[in-house]
C-alpha cells in the first residue's frame, strides 16, 4: 500500500464574517500494487521488465526484441531510463516527491511522452552503435497515478486496462499492423490479423522517433489497473483478467494470472502489474493565518 498526498491549492473564504484565510487542499489516494514476470515456458531468456515505484505512483512493463539477448537489453533500458527520469524528476529544484507530484500531474502527459522519447533515442543510439544488438527494440507500458486521476503512455502491443465496476475500458492503443488495418477494414479483419500476427508499426528504439499513445483518466475506490506483456494478453481474456482481479488481492492475482498464461502453454514471457485503488480523500489545512479585511 503506498499514499499519495498531492497539493491542490485554492483559496476559502467565509462570506459571513469580514475574515478570510487561505487554504490549501491535498487528495490522498491509498493503493496497493503487486507485480511480476516469468520466463514461460518457452523462451530460454526473460526479455520482460518491470518498474513498480508505489512511492511516486509510477508503473511501467517493457517487452524486448532483438537477437543475442538484444531484447533484454532494450527492456532494461527502457526501465532503467525511466527510473532515471523519476530521479531528476524528484531531486529537481530540491522540492522532492511533493514537488514532483505537483509539478509532474499538472504536466503529467507532457512529462511521460519526453521521457519515452528520451528512451527512444537512448536506444536507438546504442543500437546503432553495436552490430550486435542491431534491429533491438522493446514496448512500453506505463502509468502515473497522483491526485484522483491516472496517466497512461504505450509504445508497442503491451496492453494498459482499466477496470472500474462491471466496465473495462482499454487505456493503451496497440500499435500492430493487424490492429491499424483492422480499424480501416472490418471486414478483412481476421484474415489480417492471422497473416500479420504481433507485427508492430512502433517500438522504442527501432526508429529515431516514437509517437506514444497517452491517455488520462478519473480512477475511483475499488477500481483496478492492470498492465501487462502480450505474454498474458494474448492467452488469457481481458474479462478472466477481470474477474482475477476483482476476487484477489494484487500479488495473488499476478501469480494466478501468470499460472494460467503458463497452463495455456506459456509460448512467451509473461509479465503482470496489479494496482488496486483503495481510498480517495480529500484534506483541507490552513495554509495562512487569520486575517481581518
Amino acid at each position: 500500500m503506498a499514499g499519495l498526498a498531492v497539493e491542490s491549492t485554492s483559496v476559502c473564504r467565509r462570506s459571513h464574517t469580514s475574515a478570510t484565510r487561505s487554504c490549501s487542499r491535498s487528495i490522498v489516494i491509498s493503493f496497493e500494487a503487486a507485480g511480476m514476470t516469468d520466463r514461460g515456458l518457452r523462451r530460454a531468456t526473460n526479455e520482460d521488465a518491470l518498474f513498480l515505484d508505489q512511492e511516486n505512483g509510477l508503473f511501467a512493463v517493457a517487452d524486448g526484441m532483438g537477437g543475442h539477448n538484444a531484447g533484454e537489453v532494450a527492456s532494461r533500458m527502457v526501465i532503467h531510463g525511466l527510473m532515471h527520469a523519476v530521479q531528476d524528476a524528484v531531486y529537481d529544484g530540491g522540492k522532492g516527491d511533493a514537488g514532483m507530484m505537483n509539478a509532474g500531474l499538472r504536466n503529467g502527459a507532457k512529462r511521460l511522452f519526453e521521457w519515452i522519447q528520451r528512451a527512444n533515442v537512448s536506444i536507438y543510439r546504442t543500437a546503432l552503435q553495436n552490430p550486435r544488438l542491431k534491429g533491438m527494440g522493446s514496448t512500453i507500458a506505463v502509468v502515473w497515478i497522483g491526485k484522483d486521476r491516472l496517466i497512461a503512455a504505450n509504445v508497442g502491443d503491451s496492453p494498459i486496462f482499466h477496470f472500474h465496476r462491471k466496465n473495462m475500458v482499454l487505456l493503451s492503443r496497440l500499435h500492430t499492423v493487424a490492429a491499424e488495418y483492422a480499424d480501416r477494414d472490418t471486414e478483412r479483419r481476421g484474415a489480417i490479423s492471422h497473416r500479420y500476427g504481433g507485427m508492430l508499426t512502433q517500438a522504442i528504439g527501432t526508429s529515431a522517433s516514437v509517437l506514444p499513445h497517452v491517455h488520462e483518466t478519473a480512477v475511483s475506490p475499488d477500481d483496478r489497473i492492470v498492465l501487462c506483456t502480450d505474454g498474458l494478453s494474448n492467452l488469457v481474456g481481458p474479462s478472466e483478467i477481470r474477474d482475477v482481479v476483482r476476487s484477489m488481492k494484487p500479488s495473488a492475482a499476478c501469480t494466478h494470472l501468470i499460472a494460467l498464461a503458463n497452463a495455456r502453454g506459456g509460448i512467451d514471457n509473461i509479465s503482470v502489474i496489479v494496482i488496486r485503488i483503495k481510498r480517495i480523500s480529500w484534506l483541507a489545512a490552513i495554509k495562512s493565518p487569520l486575517k481581518r479585511a
